[in-house]
């Protein structure tokens, strides 16, 4: 863990807790927001933003007791979501609000963040899935279904039907349009996919619709 590197297509330039106002060289998610800033989240210091080479430490999420950000999320509607280690934050051009258990989150240890065409979002962690529709959550867990309560990753298949990386394979979960499940396939050893244990948000899809999953034994493809 080396803090973080900009490349600007000839050379690196790499920012660490020595060199920079940058907190720690634990970084755990990058995201560039749709004006160019750049949203860097720790583990151990919370959240920055880089915006004209310089650090910006976000200091409201002192406030809700946050030290490490797993996942970091631009939503349709220009808002900024950071799944992190003490529930949900939504930092907005007006105000920032912080989720948690008590407000329905399923848990507030959250790694990994995804919306939908409809603006719903979802969220994965160890205990389960959360669905939020900017007012109330509705949570999945093995009771309703799910092969595992843990979640490492979300992603929309070709059909927009959830993929859930879990710590035994890959579920493909169906949802109506109001977030009941109508079914739920698994892919494990007997499926065929090797490696067995997803890592958190190794995922991604290729123009042609495969997806690239990453496991603690090597990568699959769907």
């Amino acid at each position: 863990y080396y803090g973080a590197s900009k490349f600007d297509g000839n050379k690196f330039t790499s920012y660490s807790a020595e060199n920079s106002p940058l907190g720690s060289d634990y970084v755990m998610s990058i995201w560039e927001d749709n004006e160019k800033n750049i949203w860097i989240g720790t583990n151990g210091y919370g959240a920055y933003k880089f915006v004209n080479n310089e650090f910006i430490k976000i200091t409201k999420f002192d406030e809700f007791e946050v030290s490490t950000i797993w996942d970091i999320y631009q939503t349709k509607d220009e808002k900024i979501y950071f799944a992190t280690d003490n529930g949900l934050i939504i930092i907005s051009d007006t105000d920032t609000t912080h989720y948690t258990e008590k407000d329905g989150l399923i848990e507030i240890g959250i790694g990994s963040i995804l919306e939908g065409d409809d603006g719903i979002i979802w969220l994965g962690t160890d205990k389960g899935i959360s669905r939020f529709d900017g007012t109330n959550f509705k949570n999945y867990t093995k009771n309703e279904g799910l092969f595992s309560d843990i979640c490492y990753f979300i992603q929309f298949d070709h059909k927009g039907n959830i993929i859930s990386g879990t710590e035994n394979g890959i579920d493909i979960i169906k949802f109506s349009q109001t977030g009941d499940i109508e079914s739920i396939k698994h892919y494990s050893k007997d499926e065929g996919f090797l490696g067995i244990e997803c890592n958190l948000n190794a995922v991604s899809k290729d123009k042609n619709g495969n997806f690239f999953i990453g496991t603690m034994d090597g990568l699959n493809i769907y």
